[in-house]
């Protein structure tokens, strides 16, 4: 069927190379077919190559766009993949991999800004268009990033599908990917807690990678076994007969694959209490990271630190005191700067706990304290100054990127001005103005949403160590004034520590871990202070699985024992309430104290001062402050009402 129209009567031809056939009879035709059907024929031609061109140049404008989307920051990136999808309606011959890039590039983007559920979207379409196979890394990918997001969303129906076709799309013997495919199934039952199935799939996953003969996954895979029956099944004969064929195979691995299979070991054999059997394990796996040739220095001291670390437990455990401490001086020799933080804080845990089960002298019980105490200021400074190097950086690309995105659309634009300069005009007025508006909005909204997140972690660096030092400075106190009480205090203490380590990482904890750390905090003070004051905790509904940002309620408690209670001759009562609103977290606090704020500034009244600007910041709401001696001259006695920010 030929590629263009010829009218009935005259055929008209307007291509420059063919202007002296620009009026030919179809008459004139009839008379010689044969020339007839010589120009029909050169003209189908022509008009098919003209058809071919027009697809290869929608094909290499997409290429072309798609590659300025990688380079583009965010919004300019998404009006270019946008572009690239509507000349897809254009052109049906199009390949189905440009498609499917196009799909996978918006869901990054989508992804990026952190809106996942229409990155699950276009990850989804973009495996729709592999047909027949998988042909290359680039198409895994796909499926890789979209059962991935599937698993975070907890989307599972969706995540499962997918993993299914992409099996049925694997060639013969793709043992990698198909392992790649189990692994993923594996997770969905574990977040399932459906673990017989994990199982299945896990030997599946070990099937393949035996196939393939890639003995190092394969190993790993059967030591993530032995996890599985022991702690999610409970058949700890399973799971210690794995271990142990592992261990006869050993002479055959890699140093740092027996490391890995001694290490895990010993977890088991600690937690199944065979102390002696954790001990030896955890040695040898700490001779073989020492023998691993191609070990870069950081890591082997990271390694190296952990694996004393636990041995050091275990000697605890086993009363053998001397070898825990030789072992926790190890660590120390390594360096706070050389080990993973977890492994210094759990270090300096268990040396309280040696301190503690020795009844060591109470020098070295409060140099351990004041161990912990740098510890912790350490950490937080190095934090704060990371976030604050990772600010400065991410700004300065952010300007980059916009400098060189303006060069961008000015040198294309000037490359474009072959055609009609009036349209042209108008265009590129119409794009800077565009520009201008995308990056004043960009640069607007990307500002504010750091600042915000910067004021939240300056004001948890400053509470996190305040908070911490005034419970330390209590416990050195009560351990000089009564050994006996102390104990009580230090366990108590040891959990109040825990919260703090744990809520101080994230931007958002469980409102019901919040309140925990609160009462013990009160627990503790009223231990300290056992006839100052009295206290009580309402929560008005049941949903306490609300995230709400860490350290929040907790300066105000404190300014109430502090400063509220400050007169010895007032016998002070606490009362907190919390009930989740549509939007907010309502929190009200209510003392019988003094009935006003501190007068002086402090650090509380610095940290109460940072949570006003924070709460107005996220919420658009004050703190309210209620004398309630101005309501009532026989009531006397302070409220105080916070609208804290949540997420579900």
């Amino acid at each position: 069927m030929p590629c263009f129209f010829i009218p009935p009567n005259r055929i008209h031809f307007i291509h420059p190379e063919f202007w002296y056939l620009t009026s030919i009879n179809v008459p004139l035709l009839m008379k010689f077919p044969l020339f007839g059907f010589l120009l029909f024929t050169i003209f189908s031609l022509y008009s098919c190559k003209e058809k071919e061109e027009g697809v290869q140049a929608s094909i290499n404008s997409i290429i072309e766009l798609q590659e300025k989307s990688k380079i583009s920051i965010q919004d300019s990136s998404y009006v270019f993949l946008k572009e690239a999808e509507q000349l897809f309606s254009t052109q049906v011959s199009i390949p189905d991999s440009l498609r499917a890039e196009n799909e996978y590039l918006i869901g990054l983007y989508f992804e990026n800004e952190e809106q996942l559920d229409s990155a699950a979207v276009h990850y989804f379409k973009a495996t729709q268009w592999v047909q027949d196979s998988i042909k290359s890394p680039r198409e895994v990918l796909y499926f890789r990033k979209a059962w991935g997001l599937y698993l975070l969303l907890e989307d599972h129906t969706n995540g499962l599908s997918i993993s299914n076709r992409f099996i049925s799309l694997l060639v013969p013997n793709d043992f990698e990917n198909l392992a790649l495919a189990y692994d993923f199934s594996e997770n969905v039952y574990m977040s399932l807690q459906n673990y017989s199935m994990a199982l299945e799939f896990s030997e599946k996953g070990a099937k393949a990678y035996s196939e393939k003969g890639d003995i190092s996954n394969l190993t790993r895979k059967k030591i993530d076994q032995a996890f599985l029956q022991y702690f999610n099944l409970g058949n700890s004969k399973d799971a210690f007969k794995i271990l142990d064929s592992l261990a006869e195979k050993s002479d055959g691995f890699s140093e740092n694959l027996r490391a890995q299979l001694y290490d895990k070991y010993g977890i088991l054999r600690f937690y199944a209490k065979d102390y002696s059997q954790s001990r030896e394990n955890y040695q040898k796996a700490l001779e073989e990271i020492k023998r691993i040739p191609s070990l870069e220095s950081g890591q082997r001291n990271q390694r190296l630190g952990s694996q004393y670390a636990n041995i050091m437990e275990v000697c605890i455990e086993l009363k053998e005191y001397d070898l825990a401490r030789k072992y926790a001086d190890s660590v120390f020799l390594l360096g706070i700067d050389n080990v993973q933080p977890s492994t210094y804080q759990n270090v300096l845990k268990y040396q309280l706990k040696l301190d503690y089960e020795t009844q060591n002298d109470i020098g070295s019980l409060l140099s351990s304290i004041d161990k912990l105490r740098t510890h912790q200021n350490k950490v937080h400074e190095e934090k704060m100054e990371a976030e604050l190097l990772a600010l400065t950086e991410a700004n300065k690309r952010e300007r980059d990127l916009l400098i060189s995105q303006q060069e961008l659309e000015i040198n294309n634009l000037t490359l474009k001005q072959n055609r009609n300069w009036l349209i042209i005009s108008i265009c590129f007025l119409f794009l800077l103005i565009a520009i201008g508006v995308l990056f004043y909005r960009q640069r607007t909204i990307k500002s504010e949403r750091e600042q915000l997140l910067m004021q939240q972690r300056l004001l948890r660096s400053q509470m996190n160590p305040h908070f911490t030092l005034n419970a330390l400075s209590a416990i050195q106190r009560l351990i000089r004034e009564n050994q006996e009480k102390s104990v009580d205090y230090l366990v108590k203490f040891s959990r109040l520590l825990g919260l703090i380590f744990e809520n101080s990482q994230d931007n958002y904890i469980p409102l019901k871990d919040e309140l925990e750390s609160i009462e013990n905090y009160l627990q503790l003070q009223s231990l300290r202070f056992p006839s100052r004051f009295t206290f009580q905790m309402h929560r008005k509904n049941g949903r306490m699985d609300v995230l709400v940002p860490p350290m929040l309620i907790q300066p105000f408690v404190e300014n109430c024992i502090q400063h509220g209670f400050s007169d010895p001759n007032i016998k002070g009562k606490i009362d907190l309430s919390v009930v989740i609103l549509d939007d907010f977290v309502f929190c009200e606090i209510e003392d019988n104290g003094i009935g006003s704020l501190p007068p002086n500034p402090d650090q509380s009244t610095r940290s109460t001062a940072l949570i006003a600007k924070f709460l107005k910041k996220t919420t658009g709401k004050e703190i309210e402050y209620i004398n309630k001696s101005e309501k009532s001259e026989n009531d006397r006695g302070l409220i105080v009402r916070l609208h804290l920010p949540y997420k579900n």
